[in-house]
């Protein structure tokens, strides 16, 4: 999501049918898409809709949780087993309730007109739930300014099924130019 698309130049070279024109000294030559086999697709369905990442107290959990196991096995002791079954559990209940509150959520910001260097200004972010029946809870907005996360977070308690939400942040651009927002990170 890109607020700024810059355009390449219209060719001048006449359409030689579909094919590309034959790249010149120094320039980078066109790949070729990959041949999409049943191999492909498969790993294209099993490939995760979104990255994951722990929190520092889950790592702590997912440590304890592989020491528990640890001693059930060493041990044999079921009660442990039980405990390790209900840590597990925990462990996939979280992730599907993460992604169930990720799925069908947009993001979209809303720039105001005028923005001058070295003065503070509103930055929109609204938060659109697509889903017709469940409701999003606890998610947190960073705008990307470039590659890198910006220090300020808006955070959303509840989005209701077919509701949109908006909040805003405020920054300030110490120098005058053109800054590039390219995205978003959305955790809950």
């Amino acid at each position: 999501m890109a607020d700024a698309v810059l355009l390449p130049p219209p060719s001048t070279a006449p359409d030689a049918g579909n094919a590309p024109p034959p790249a010149g000294p120094g320039e980078p030559i066109a790949a070729t898409p990959p041949v999409e086999t049943p191999w492909r697709r498969l790993l294209a369905a099993l490939r995760p809709p979104r990255r994951l990442r722990f929190t520092r107290e889950g790592k702590f959990f997912v440590g304890m949780t592989f020491a528990v196991g640890f001693a059930a096995i060493n041990t044999g002791n079921n009660l442990l087993y039980i405990i390790l079954g209900m840590m597990l559990s925990l462990i996939l209940v979280s992730g599907i309730l993460s992604e169930l509150t990720l799925r069908g959520v947009h993001v979209a910001r809303r720039v105001p007109p005028q923005i001058f260097a070295g003065r503070p200004f509103l930055m929109g972010i609204a938060l659109q739930n697509t889903k017709r029946r469940l409701p999003s809870f606890s998610l947190e907005v960073e705008d990307l300014l470039g590659d890198r996360p910006l220090d300020k977070k808006c955070y959303f308690l509840k989005v209701p099924a077919g509701k949109t939400q908006a909040t805003s942040y405020r920054f300030t651009f110490a120098r005058r130019g053109v800054y590039g927002f390219h995205g978003f990170t959305l955790a809950t």
